[in-house]
């Protein structure tokens, strides 16, 4: 038991970036329903996560890119999964927080595999809060819920200035009182 959180990596052997550490909160189901960057974590967790993750990548001689999921209970981070692919929400939240391009890292990473080390992060200070999160809703009642919720809804489409965030994908239709974002 404990909070959650993720944090990719990507790069070669002897090159690897790790990126900013997300806080993740799930549903009943364990359904992550809401990605928080940055997370509230103390620097030295933060450095070991960024240490686990590159220490990781480099044992299994990653080339491109996985995420580490780990759950901190009593004070020690344990390891709860690793994913070899694009996460589908980490990277969103990294990116407005950030403004880190993972896609674009990647790209530059698939053009040159045995090159230098992926961009860095920008400096912490230009860091601002970022929160992806699923909701339903439907005539009067709005709920959080995991990103499941997406998957069984469109046509999506992505809107700007959505209710005061500053982008969202959603399949809401103005005047329809069902609909997810």
């Amino acid at each position: 038991e404990g909070p959650s959180y993720s944090i990719e990596v990507l790069g070669t052997p002897g090159a690897y970036r790790s990126l900013q550490v997300t806080a993740l909160d799930m549903e009943a189901g364990y359904d992550c329903k809401r990605v928080r960057a940055p997370a509230p974590l103390s620097a030295a967790v933060t450095r070991e996560m960024e240490r686990l993750a590159a220490g990781l990548a480099e044992t299994l001689k990653l080339r491109g890119l996985m995420d580490l999921e780990v759950i901190l209970h009593d004070g020690r981070l344990k390891l709860l999964e690793i994913d070899a692919r694009l996460p589908s929400q980490t990277p969103i939240a990294v990116f407005w927080s950030t403004g880190y391009n993972l896609l674009e890292a990647l790209g530059e990473l698939a053009r040159d595999p045995e090159g230098a080390a992926p961009p860095a992060l920008p400096p912490a200070a230009g860091w601002r809060a970022a929160v992806l999160e699923h909701i339903h809703v439907t005539a009067g009642r709005l709920e959080v819920c995991g990103e499941h919720v997406l998957a069984r809804r469109g046509p999506l489409r992505v809107e700007r200035d959505f209710f005061g965030a500053e982008e969202a994908i959603t399949d809401r239709v103005p005047g329809r009182s069902d609909w997810v974002a």
